[in-house]
């Protein structure tokens, strides 16, 4: 959760600078945060999304602190960004639940995010595409105007 008395630095931002995804929250029922402007475009890709599958997106991660970060280090390694590095730190990044056979690669929700996020300002890094070192179909960053 963002804090109050937040430096702006990644994984300190002030909640301030942040909002509660409207519908979000993970599977242990945490409410979920992004910057403003990226949880404003986040709702209404949302809203195209669910217009078109029926249902709105699964969450499992967006804001992560900086202590998180460091939790994530160390239970996972090399497969997570060093602490003060991760975009989810900034509060632009989510990630969707990992559920390979509804948000993996190839899936219909997948390539719909892909092909309709970047209209929102929400893209799927080339860094986390499938063929990549590390792949993750659950990772999507809001960067408007980016692509991959």
């Amino acid at each position: 959760m963002p804090t109050a008395d937040g430096d702006g630095s990644n994984g300190h931002m002030p909640a301030s600078a942040m909002c509660q995804v409207p519908w979000g929250t993970d599977q242990l029922g945490f409410a979920q945060y992004l910057r403003c402007d990226a949880a404003d475009a986040l709702t209404a890709l949302n809203e195209a999304f669910r217009a078109q599958f029926g249902a709105s997106l699964d969450m499992d991660l967006t804001y992560r602190s900086y202590d998180d970060q460091v939790a994530m280090k160390q239970a996972f390694g090399g497969l997570a960004a060093a602490p003060g590095t991760s975009s989810h730190g900034l509060g632009t990044a989510l990630d969707v639940q990992e559920w390979p056979e509804t948000y993996g690669f190839g899936t219909a929700r997948y390539d719909w995010l892909v092909a309709n996020g970047p209209t929102y300002g929400w893209y799927a890094p080339a860094r986390v595409r499938q063929g990549q070192p590390y792949e993750e179909y659950w990772h999507f960053e809001y960067g408007p105007g980016r692509t991959s």
